[in-house]
């Protein structure tokens, strides 16, 4: 697949664009089908490994939002992709959005006992996050008021 040569090159943007030209193609033969009939589903499913790919790329590239939209129509798809939930935590950490990120994490561990791991770095990642906003408000707030008095 040329996305895939693509984004191990590093070109993340290029591989992004020939992602969603394919997610383009497939969405003009779903327009043929009807929704729920054997062969929209079989059509829909070949979404799936192109987002998780545009997904990943977005994650290289540092496009954290996208990513996480792009894992979450995974999970539109498949509710308990491994792929998807773990790209989607990465993407939501990346963004601070840790509650909803230990959320995926937790729904990984539960879902696939041998990803544990991987799911308790990522677990301890978010509460050194938490600890460094914790830290960095009580800073601000304690300049803040220094004046004050």
């Amino acid at each position: 697949m040329l996305g895939l040569q693509i984004n191990s090159e590093g070109d993340y943007m290029n591989a992004s664009l020939k992602y969603r030209e394919a997610l383009s193609r497939i969405d003009t033969l779903l327009l043929r089908e009807k929704p729920g009939d054997p062969e929209w589903i079989d059509l829909d499913k070949q979404n799936i490994p192109l987002f998780l790919n545009l997904s990943l790329c977005y994650l290289n590239w540092k496009q954290y939002y996208e990513a996480i939209d792009a894992a979450s129509e995974v999970l539109k798809r498949d509710k308990v992709n491994e792929k998807a939930l773990y790209r989607r935590a990465k993407g939501r950490i990346a963004v601070w959005d840790l509650e909803k990120a230990e959320d995926d994490l937790k729904m990984l561990q539960q879902e696939y006992p041998g990803s544990g791991n991987l799911v308790k770095i990522e677990l301890e990642r978010i509460q050194l996050l938490r600890k460094e906003r914790e830290e960095s408000a009580k800073n601000t707030y304690k300049h803040m008021f220094r004046n004050v008095c």
